[in-house]
């Protein structure tokens, strides 16, 4: 009778929870060697089928448990090698559920007891993989890799070995980066990519699209965030891997990273596109307003100057006809050549107050609307008013006997003069103002 306890390294003293979950650990471990060894997975799997029926439920397990005992109660030969192995099973499953429960150092002092008792002759890979994986866990990485490759020996193809094998040399790296020891942390990462392609490969030529995509994604994590990275290879590793349902979150991790650094990127960009289309349209818009300022410039210039020489020319005017109008008067005293007086004092005094306005006014202008440019022309214009009135209406008296007519003709025609320059004052004042704001 098949004693499951036995061949499948199950404790007796285990409940029926217990028992089940290490056949489905069982059972999911040899369903993936169905391909590398197929002959011993086969025979495994219907050890575990046959096991399931044994231990379905309690009644089952107490029929199984009676008819072992019976069996065992036979007598029987007596193995010589019996207390050893029952020695290295119990140690073994001891290590194993150890590593199960995280509680690595533990496991490690199990298996180093299992190692006591192990026949030397023996082949046994599991172990040897049971062995590399709890001494990785306790950083001895020697020793896992020289366990890890006693077990590719005896199963060359088997693509988890090289999986294992993969991850030895990633904890190596890292503990030499760490160590700032960059030549050896090179060195192990570059051979976790080799192994993990060699795992990949393995993978592909049996056709097994589950250790596929573990490996993919775990290239794709390699190539990404392991120094000497190239992105590309990552991204099309983690998309392959992505594409046959790797769920371990190691494709998905790279190609998050990638897009979210893209769309940084691409964030950064229009940032850099806005800002240099703003500075492009202030550069212009100043361009523009320095070439308009320029040419009004240019034009007020252009302006200045005509009117400078207008002005120019008018106060030159102002000055040859106030000349006149005063050689004229003094003319006019000193032949005393008073016909048709009110006329011609009319003409006169229009002519005189006409072009002492005009003097005042191109006078502003000629000195850039300074009021202070005018005072000399007022002054000029206010005394020689106040000569020619008081000669025109004394011109018809005596020196004893005063005219009043002609008197009063002369005050209306100082007044309406001084009316005339307090106007042309005032206009003077104005236009200063006017160009100091």
């Amino acid at each position: 009778m098949t004693d499951f306890y036995e061949e499948l390294k199950l404790q007796n003293n285990w409940g029926l929870d217990e028992i089940n979950k290490n056949l489905n650990q069982l059972e999911n471990t040899w369903r993936k060697r169905e391909i590398t060894n197929p002959e011993k997975a086969t025979k495994m799997l219907a050890l575990i089928i046959d096991a399931r029926a044994a231990f379905k439920n309690e009644a089952t397990r107490s029929e199984y448990d009676r008819a072992l005992k019976a069996s065992k109660d036979k007598p029987k030969k007596t193995d010589p090698n019996a207390a050893r192995m029952a020695s290295f099973d119990k140690w073994y499953n001891d290590a194993r559920q150890f590593k199960l429960s995280n509680q690595h150092d533990l496991a490690k002092t199990a298996i180093d007891k299992a190692m006591e008792f192990r026949n030397p002759d023996a082949d046994d890979s599991d172990f040897f993989w049971l062995a590399a994986e709890i001494y990785m866990e306790n950083h001895d990485y020697i020793t896992a890799l020289n366990y890890i490759n006693k077990a590719i020996v005896v199963i060359p193809d088997e693509t988890m070995y090289y999986v294992t094998k993969a991850l030895i040399f990633d904890r190596q790296g890292s503990a030499a980066y760490s160590r700032k020891s960059w030549d050896e942390s090179t060195s192990c990462y570059t051979k976790h990519r080799e192994t993990l392609q060699t795992a990949f490969d393995k993978a592909e030529k049996s056709g097994h699209d589950y250790y596929k995509c573990i490996t993919l994604g775990m290239l794709a994590f390699a190539w990404y965030f392991h120094p000497n990275p190239d992105n590309n290879r990552a991204e099309m590793y983690a998309k392959q891997s992505i594409a046959l349902g790797e769920d371990y979150g190691n494709a998905k991790r790279v190609l998050d990273d990638i897009n979210a650094k893209r769309a940084e990127a691409e964030r950064k960009a229009e940032e850099q596109r806005i800002a240099k289309e703003e500075s492009d349209r202030r550069a212009r818009e100043a361009k523009e307003r320095f070439d308009r300022e320029t040419r009004e410039r240019q034009e007020r210039e252009a302006r200045q100057k005509r009117r400078k020489r207008e002005v120019t020319a008018m106060f030159a005017i102002s000055w040859i006809v106030f000349i006149a109008c005063i050689a004229f008067s003094i003319y006019r005293i000193v032949t005393y050549s008073w016909n048709s007086y009110h006329y011609t004092m009319m003409i006169n005094t229009i002519m005189a107050v006409g072009c002492t306005a005009f003097l005042c006014f191109s006078a502003a202008i000629k000195n850039h609307y300074s009021y202070r440019g005018t005072s000399a022309a007022l002054w000029l214009s206010a005394i020689w008013a106040f000569v020619h009135a008081f000669i025109a209406g004394q011109a018809r008296s005596t020196i004893y006997f005063v005219n009043w007519e002609p008197m009063k003709a002369a005050g209306t025609q100082l007044l309406i003069f001084f009316i005339a320059i307090a106007i042309s004052n005032r206009i003077g004042s104005a236009i200063g103002k006017a160009s100091r704001q």
